[in-house]
């Protein structure tokens, strides 16, 4: 024991030459701490988030293990080992590890709460699901190229089966484990789990719930449920008002994280556009202020405004009516402005510093307290807009926010990057001149870098319009798909002549909003120029029109576009876009995928991130049809359609995402969760339609 505890001390080398080092400790506590959907939860994220996550996690209950003498002894992907009685014995090693435990579980709830607002929707959900057990372990320094003190026996596999057995938000404890709680006067933390739990060599045993509190804990509850819903299902009773109360007040609170998320994330763009508009300028950075001349930038641009933002300057290209024209209602609507191409700004050597471009200036610029507020009016506003539906709702189009920020950074910072188009992938370090460039190198980088992803990388502006369209691209959604309210004959469907009526319908109250006098200081700050509005708003326009996969005009004007950007050129090349056209039209059709592929990318990510949107989206649909807004009950057909939807549009859309070859492995990832959901539900689809049925039913027996 002495070896051990001077080793976890001082660790000396010599010791590796030594005899193993190693002992039995024969009274230990073992726990297990696992983060409870964190799979599903990081197939949604960017790795560094991912890092950030368990990095604030860790620290946590690094600061509670030292405080209260508890032994770390790794981390396992998600999961947290921690010991107590060793390497110093001690005989309350049960009690101090249940109050570890305890205080574990309570921070975790209030951090992850907290880090919503940086890490984003579905954040705040994640619990610890702990399991323990009371035993001897034999201990010591496994060495080798990186020696590490490790636990080894019967007390630390049975400690990680109360773990993958529990519960989330719950400590589950072994029948050795009550014993010792017991003998320490603890009974009333103690609780047997109503149900019997099957453990691997062990059989059948009976295992117990540890709460501090007085009160009896829970009995295990089914994995993603919660007490009130479980409760009231049970009883065949709707939840009382008590209740209602507490889960309306923790919807609101959860859309009160998702909206400071994306304001965060908003206002981190917009500084980028700041950022590179005052390197264009050649002014430093400081705190944005809008310029003398607003009065007269105003009027410009409300002109503009006012004319539908038909006037897009020199940044759309135009072509035949024959070729690419969307059929006219013979008044300005959105779709009318439906774009092949749109041009985006050329690579200027000035405006890219030595190492970074605008991008160098993002920390020196502040928004002002007035566009600040502006911005967060902006986007809580929005948020009310959206209807209460069970998937075309506010905390979706949060997902589908960070879902298109995930893709994004993944055209920024890709770290391997198909250059050849081919199947061998070359380092972006090697090919782009990635690592270190020399300053005379910089500027050639960065302008390989800009052709290599069509200049997206280039332009802020870009990147907040895409980030803002995908907030936006479902707001005010009726919640029946466009072929119902043309059906119905809906006032928005005349309005729009029956052609993208959602999504027109989402582009015009967004953009109506925005353009409003209480948000001036915001749009003096997005928008330097009419030039700049009109581009601005034919992103957003082509943007949200993407997500309407369903019009035969749309698609027949995609596949066509795509053939002439992306399919190989044979034979006559007359009637082929030139080198500067053919970039911003695959620019164009790039930026339309990223939002195409983030509303749909619950699809192509973890198994449970699918299903928890899949089922609302069944319920929204299945309402509807109770509700008599659908001719055909959807479960009828359901199945067959997701096939289908995974064959015709979930998977070809994952592999143009890699043809596109600007989001290097991030394409693979898609591609490969892709096919792996359409055959889990290929096998358990059928069932798992009639539990959607089922579950819908119960609710509304009980409403």
């Amino acid at each position: 024991k002495a070896h051990i505890k001077n080793f976890l001390t001082t660790k000396d080398a010599h010791m590796l030459y030594s005899e193993p080092i190693a002992d039995l400790f024969p009274q230990t506590s073992v726990a297990f701490i696992d983060i409870q959907n964190f799979t599903s939860w990081s197939s949604e994220r960017d790795p560094s988030e991912v890092f950030r996550l368990l990095e604030a996690i860790y620290a946590t209950f690094d600061d509670i293990a030292k405080r209260r003498r508890i032994f770390k002894v790794e981390t396992i992907g998600d999961s947290y080992v921690a010991a107590a009685g060793l390497p110093e014995a001690r005989d309350d090693h049960a009690v101090v590890m249940v109050r570890f435990l305890n205080e574990c579980l309570k921070q975790m709830t209030s951090l992850v709460k907290r880090l919503e607002v940086l890490l984003g929707p579905s954040t705040g959900d994640l619990k610890a699901r702990c399991g323990m057990h009371s035993g001897p372990v034999t201990a010591g320094v496994l060495r080798g190229q990186k020696s590490r003190f490790q636990l080894f026996g019967d007390t630390v596999n049975m400690a990680s089966r109360m773990e993958t057995t529990g519960c989330r938000n719950q400590i589950q404890c072994s029948q050795e484990t009550c014993d010792l709680l017991m003998t320490h006067g603890k009974e009333a933390w103690i609780a047997p789990r109503k149900d019997m739990v099957e453990v691997k060599g062990k059989g059948t045993i009976q295992t117990y719930w540890v709460q501090l509190r007085r009160n009896k804990p829970l009995t295990a509850l089914p994995e993603g449920s919660d007490t009130a819903s479980t409760s009231s299902r049970s009883s065949g009773k709707g939840p009382s008002r008590t209740v209602q109360a507490a889960e309306a007040a923790s919807r609101q609170a959860h859309i009160e994280r998702l909206l400071e998320w994306n304001v965060d994330l908003l206002s981190r763009c917009l500084r980028r556009v700041v950022a590179r508009r005052l390197t264009k300028s050649k002014k430093k950075g400081g705190l944005f202020t809008v310029s003398l001349d607003t009065t007269s930038k105003r009027k410009s641009r409300s002109l503009a405004s006012s004319a539908g933002g038909q006037s897009n300057g020199a940044t759309a290209t135009h072509h035949s009516t024959a070729d690419t024209s969307i059929s006219s209602s013979g008044h300005n609507m959105p779709r009318d402005e439906y774009q092949e191409s749109i041009r985006l700004p050329s690579f200027a050597e000035s405006l890219q510093s030595s190492g970074g471009g605008a991008n160098e200036d993002i920390n020196q610029v502040q928004l002002s307290e007035r566009v600040q507020a502006q911005l967060h009016a902006f986007v809580s506003k929005i948020a009310h807009l959206y209807q209460d539906n069970p998937f075309h709702n506010y905390s979706h189009a949060s997902h589908v926010t960070m879902s298109t920020n995930k893709i994004l950074m993944r055209i920024v910072s890709t770290d391997e990057i198909d250059i050849t188009h081919k199947n061998k992938r070359k380092s972006a370090k090697r090919v782009l001149g990635l690592s270190a460039p020399r300053p005379s190198a910089s500027k050639e980088h960065a302008a390989r870098l800009h052709d290599y992803t069509y200049g997206i990388t280039s332009d802020p502006m870009t990147h907040f319009a895409c980030i803002f369209a995908a907030l936006i691209h479902d707001v005010d959604h009726p919640g029946v798909p466009n072929a119902q309210l043309i059906r119905e004959g809906h006032g928005l469907a005349s309005k729009y002549q029956n052609k993208s009526v959602a999504e027109q319908n989402s582009i015009d109250v967004a953009w109506n909003l925005l353009m409003e006098d209480e948000f001036m200081d915001l749009q003096d700050c997005l928008f330097e120029d009419e030039a700049a509005q009109n581009r601005f708003r034919q992103l957003v326009v082509n943007i949200v029109m993407a997500t309407d996969i369903f019009d035969p005009e749309l698609v027949a004007l995609r596949n066509k576009r795509w053939q002439k950007a992306f399919a190989p050129v044979t034979g006559d090349s007359n009637g082929s876009p030139d080198s500067t056209n053919l970039m911003d039209l695959k620019a164009t059709i790039v930026i339309e995928h990223i939002l195409q592929a983030a509303d749909v990318s619950h699809t192509m990510q973890h198994w449970h991130v699918y299903q928890k949107w899949n089922r609302r989206l069944f319920h929204e649909m299945y309402g509807a049809y109770h509700n008599n807004r659908l001719e055909t009950d959807p479960s009828e057909g359901w199945f067959e359609g997701e096939l289908w939807f995974f064959d015709n549009y979930v998977i070809p859309l994952a592999s143009k995402l890699n043809e596109c070859g600007v989001f290097g492995v991030s394409s693979d990832e898609f591609l490969t969760y892709a096919q792996a959901n359409r055959e889990e539900w290929e096998r358990k689809g059928k069932d798992i339609v009639e539990d959607m049925k089922n579950e819908f039913d119960e609710r509304s027996v009980q409403m």
